[in-house]
Order: C-alpha cells, then structure tokens, then sequence
C-alpha cells in the first residue's frame, strides 16, 4: 500500500508541477504576445509620423517650387491689399464677379483674365495644403507652422472669390477647404497660429 500511496502522491505532485509549469508558460506567453504587440504598435505609429513627415514635405516641397517667381511678383503687384498689416481692403464682391465672368470668358479682357489667373493659381495651390490639413493626410503641426499665415491671409483677402464660387459650385468646391483649414488652424493655434510653438 505504501508504494501504491507514493505512486498517487508522486503522480498527484507531477500532475500539479505541470499544470503549475502550463500556467507559467501560457503567462509567459500571454507576456511575450502583448510585448510584441506593443512593439508592433510604436514601431506601426513611427512609421505613420514618419511617412505624415515625409508626406508634409514633399506637399510643401511641390508648394514652393511649383510657384514661379514671375507668379510670386504677379501677386505681389496684382493684390497689393493682401499684404497689408492690418488688412484694410480685401477682395470685393464686385472684383471677384468680374473674376467669375472672366473665367467663363477669357477673350473679354485679357489683362483682368491675367489676374484672375495669378489669383486662380494661388488659390489652388493653398487648396493642396488645406486638403492635406482638413485630411490629417499631413503632419497638421509642420503644415501649419509653414502655411498657416499665407493661408489666412489669402482666406481672407479673397473670402468674397471663395464664396463666390461657393455659390455657384457647391460646398464641395475644393477652395472651401480654404476656409476650413484657416478655421481649423487659428481655433488651435490663434489668428495667422501666432500660437503656434515655435519648435513646430
């Protein structure tokens, strides 16, 4: 009986030491499996800033170089009143009407389709930034920190053109997401983001 009690006992001890040792395995296991997950997860967040980053540069890289600087004088001259500190004389209604119907009409009056045509150019490119900022396709930080005052300026100064063409095509227009973006950046980081950190 003795070696037939040792027998259940010794077995009663094997079985509990493996269960014991199941159980260390599968936290352990459990462990191991949240650390990689953790480690895939920054490794995934690092990757996303680092391609927002990239995306962010190459969006102002193409903003910058893609404006001529002949375009750069053009709308210097053209909209002196936007360069204005406080902005004293935005676009008008009028003006941006006559920039309407010469849209619709090029041969009507060449030099006015010239300004509308600097003014269209401008405004299509601060249209890729805001998409990219309404979007959060960017780095909405760095997209802020280089565009922010450009495109409040030009949100403003050409805000009766915006909503023109608001009015004739649509919310969906893609300069909308002008306003939008301006509005979303100045909520966070004040008027032209003068908030803005300069670390940025």
């Amino acid at each position: 009986m003795a070696v037939g009690g040792k027998s259940k006992s010794s077995d009663w001890f094997m079985s509990d030491l493996l269960k014991r040792v199941i159980d260390i395995v599968a936290a352990l296991a459990t462990v191991v499996a949240a650390a990689s997950l953790v480690i895939a997860l920054k490794t995934y967040r690092d990757q996303e800033r680092s391609g927002r980053l990239q995306r962010s540069l190459e969006l102002l890289k193409l903003l910058n170089t893609e404006e001529p600087e002949d375009e750069r004088k053009k709308l210097l001259t053209e909209f002196q009143d936007r360069w204005q500190r406080p902005m004293r004389s935005p676009l008008t209604r009028e003006a941006a009407q006559s920039f309407l119907d010469i849209s619709r009409d090029p041969n009507k009056d060449k030099q006015l389709y010239e300004k509308w045509n600097v003014a269209r150019r401008h405004l299509n490119r601060l249209e890729e930034a805001a998409f990219a900022y309404v979007y959060d396709l960017g780095d909405r930080k760095v997209l802020a920190a280089s565009v922010c005052i450009p495109m409040a300026r030009s949100s403003r100064y050409f805000k009766e053109l915006i909503d023109l063409f608001r009015m004739e095509f649509g919310e969906q227009h893609s300069w909308q997401l002008i306003l939008k973006a301006t509005t979303m950046m100045e909520a966070k980081y004040g008027p032209e983001c003068k908030d803005l950190p300069a670390d940025a």
